[in-house]
C-alpha cells in the first residue's frame, strides 16, 4: 500500500529508486557514557586532530560552493574552534575524553539555544549539533566509515546527517536523501544542492515504519516522498527523474540571468523567505532581490521583539541584498498563527483578528516598535519597502499611515518618509475590487497580490480541508477575471503590480499571470531557475494573444489546454512532463 510523506523541500530534483536505511553517527551523542569516557595520555592532541580534519574539509567545500555560502561555512570553523577551545579547558580540569567533552558543551549551548523558542536560534542549535557529531565522529573513526557498494543510486533515509557523513554517501554514489532533522540552511543542505542530489526533511517519518529496500520516489520541488508507489507512478517518476536531469543544468543557468522573454520584455523574479538565514541563502539562487520578507519567526518566543532586535534583522537582510529591493511586510499575525504572548482562540480565524487588522488593535504593542524600527533601518538603506498584510478596506490604509506617521515622530523624524515605499497586500476579493483606490493612499506605490489567500477566499474553499480541497484551483476563470480586473484598476493609477503567492511558482499558471499584464513574481527561491526559464522561452504577445480569453473560459481545464498548448509552440515539452 503507498504512502505519501510531505516534508520540507531542500534540494531540487526527482529520484525514482530504492531506500536504503543509514545509521547516522547522531546516534554518537546518546552513546558516549560519563564512566567509561577518561582522557588519555594525547587527549588534546586527538581533539585538536579532529578540529583540523574538520577545518580541512571545510575549506575544501568552500572551493566548490557559492561565494554567499562561503560566509556560512566560515561562521562553522570558528563555532568550531570555540566548542573545542572550551572542551580543552574541561579535558585539563575533569580529565575526561575529548568525545565526552564535545558532548558536555554542545549540550550546554543547546539547551541556552532551544529556551530561546526562535527558529532562527534553532538553525544555529543545528549548525552547532552538526559540528559537534562531525567532531565526535572524525575522533572515533579516525578514517571515514566504510560505505557500502549497495548505495549507488539508492535513495538514503537517516535520523540525521553530518556533513562527512554526507560526502561518505556521495562518494559511494547516493541518488537521494531524505532526513527526520536537518534544515534548508544546514551543512549538508548546502552539500546536497551543492552536488545536484534531491533532498526532503520530513520530521514527522517514522524510519523503522519504512521497509528495507522499498520502492520509492523522492520529489525535492515539492517536498514529497512516496513508499511503495504503484508501478504506474513510478514509472512516471522514473520518466521525469530523466527529464529533471536534462533540465537543471538549463535551470541553473537561467537562474543567475535576468528574465526576458523571446520579445523583450523583463520580468523581475525576487524570493520570498522566512528569516535571514534563508535570505542568505537564496542569494545562491538568482534571486533579483526579497519580494516577500517575513518576519513572524521573530514573534515566536514568548515576548514580543524589541525594537532593537528588529531593527538589527531588517538593516542585516538590507545588506545582503544592497542594491537590489527589500520587502518587509509588517507582522502578519492572528489566531491562525498562534502567539505565546496574545490569546487569540477564534472559531474561524481565517476570518478573524488577523493582518493589518490585528496590528491596529495592539498599534501600541506591536505595530509602532515594528514601523519605529523599520524607518531606523529605511533612514540607513533606501532599497527597504514595506508591505501592509490582509487589507480589505481603505481605512486600514489610513489608519496603518497615521500610525507609521507617528512613530516616524517618536524615532527618526519625517523626513525619512520621502524615501518611503509602502505596498498592500491584496488577498481578499474586496481588496483586489477597490485597489484602485488603495492606490491613492499616502506613501502606497504597489500591491503584491497573495494568491493562496486571493483563491481560498474567491472559491470558499479551505484547501487544507480534504473534502473540499480538490476545489482550489489558480486557474479557476472566477480567480482569473479577479485578477485582470486587478491588473487593469492598477494600471490606470500606476500601481506596480507583483504575486507572491505559489501561483507564481506553478509552471501551468506563470503564462496566464504573464498574459493578464503582471511583470513581477516573487516565489521560494528553489522555483527561481524554473520561472525564469519559462520566461526566457517564450514570447509574451503570442502568449498573450493564446490566452487572452482565458478569465472567459468554461473552467480550469479549457485554460490549462491553452498552456499545453502554449508549451508545445515553444518546444517547452520537457516542462510538461515534469510538471503535468
Amino acid at each position: 500500500m503507498p504512502k505519501v510523506f510531505r516534508g520540507i523541500p531542500v534540494s531540487e530534483g526527482i529520484v525514482a529508486s530504492n531506500v536504503v536505511k543509514y545509521s547516522s553517527p547522531a546516534v554518537l551523542l546518546d552513546s558516549i557514557a560519563e564512566a567509561d569516557c577518561r582522557a588519555g595520555e594525547n587527549e588534546e592532541q586527538r581533539l585538536l586532530n579532529a578540529l583540523e580534519t574538520f577545518k580541512s574539509y571545510v575549506r575544501g567545500v568552500m572551493e566548490f560552493v557559492d561565494e554567499s555560502e562561503r560566509e556560512l561555512l566560515q561562521a562553522y570553523i570558528l563555532m568550531a574552534e570555540a566548542l573545542v577551545n572550551e572542551c580543552i579547558e574541561i579535558i585539563g580540569s575533569e580529565k575526561v575524553c575529548g568525545e565526552l567533552a564535545i558532548k558536555r558543551v554542545y549540550e550546554k549551548y543547546s539547551t541556552m539555544l532551544k529556551s530561546a523558542k526562535s527558529s532562527l536560534i534553532a538553525w544555529r542549535e543545528a549548525d552547532l549539533r552538526e559540528i559537534a557529531l562531525s567532531l565526535i565522529k572524525s575522533m572515533i573513526s579516525g578514517d571515514s566509515s566504510k560505505v557500502v557498494a549497495e548505495l549507488r543510486g539508492k535513495i538514503v533515509i537517516s535520523e540525521e546527517l553530518t556533513p562527512m557523513a554526507f560526502m561518505e554517501l556521495i562518494r559511494a554514489g547516493i541518488r537521494g536523501l531524505v532526513t527526520v532533522r536537518g534544515g534548508h540552511t544546514s551543512h549538508v543542505a548546502i552539500l546536497a544542492r551543492s552536488h545536484g542530489i534531491p533532498y526532503v526533511v520530513i520530521p514527522s517519518l517514522k524510519i523503522d515504519e519504512i521497509p528495507e529496500s522499498a520502492r520509492s520516489v523522492l520529489d525535492g520541488f515539492e517536498g514529497t516522498f512516496i513508499v511503495n508507489p504503484d508501478i504506474d507512478v513510478f514509472a512516471r517518476y522514473q520518466k521525469k527523474s530523466s527529464t529533471v536531469s536534462r533540465l537543471m543544468d538549463k535551470l541553473r543557468k537561467n537562474a543567475l540571468g535576468r528574465a526576458r522573454s523571446l520579445d523583450n520584455v523583463e520580468v523581475d523574479v525576487l524570493c520570498n523567505v522566512g528569516n535571514l538565514e534563508e535570505a542568505r541563502s537564496a542569494l545562491s539562487h538568482g534571486c533579483d532581490g526579497i519580494g516577500l520578507f517575513r518576519v513572524e519567526f521573530l514573534y515566536a518566543s514568548g515576548i514580543p521583539p524589541s525594537e532593537d532586535t528588529l531593527f538589527n534583522v531588517l538593516t542585516r537582510v538590507a545588506q545582503m541584498y544592497n542594491e537590489k529591493p527589500v520587502i518587509i511586510r509588517a507582522p502578519d499575525l492572528g489566531a491562525d498563527k498562534p502567539l505565546p504572548f496574545l490569546e487569540l482562540k477564534e472559531e474561524n480565524p481565517a476570518l478573524g483578528l488577523r493582518g493589518v487588522r490585528l496590528l491596529l488593535e495592539y498599534r501600541e504593542e506591536l505595530l509602532k516598535p515594528f514601523l519605529r524600527a523599520f524607518l531606523r533601518a529605511l533612514s540607513h538603506h533606501s532599497n527597504l519597502k514595506l508591505l501592509i498584510p490582509m487589507v480589505t478596506k481603505l481605512n486600514e490604509v489610513y489608519d496603518f499611515v497615521s500610525v507609521l506617521e507617528s512613530a516616524a515622530s517618536e524615532s527618526v523624524g519625517a523626513s525619512v518618509l520621502s524615501k518611503l515605499e509602502i505596498g498592500v497586500m491584496i488577498e481578499t476579493p474586496s481588496a483586489a475590487l477597490i485597489v484602485d483606490k488603495l492606490a491613492e493612499a499616502p506613501f502606497v506605490k504597489f500591491a503584491s497580490l497573495g494568491t493562496n489567500d486571493l483563491v481560498q477566499y474567491t472559491l470558499a474553499v479551505d484547501r487544507n480541508n480534504p473534502r473540499v480541497s480538490h476545489l482550489y484551483n489558480e486557474l479557476e476563470p472566477s480567480v482569473l477575471r479577479l485578477i485582470k480586473q486587478t491588473v487593469d484598476l492598477a494600471s490606470r493609477k500606476g500601481l506596480h503590480l507583483e504575486v507572491c503567492g505559489e501561483m507564481a511558482s506553478k509552471p501551468m499558471a506563470i503564462p496566464v499571470i504573464l498574459s493578464i499584464g503582471i511583470r513581477a513574481l516573487s516565489v521560494s527561491p528553489r522555483y527561481v531557475g524554473v520561472v525564469k526559464y519559462i520566461v526566457n522561452n517564450i514570447s509574451i504577445s503570442r502568449t498573450s494573444e493564446n490566452l487572452a480569453f482565458a478569465p472567459d473560459m468554461e473552467d480550469s481545464s479549457k485554460v490549462l489546454e491553452k498552456v499545453r498548448e502554449i508549451y508545445r509552440e515553444h518546444g517547452l515539452i520537457d516542462l510538461l512532463e515534469l510538471y503535468e
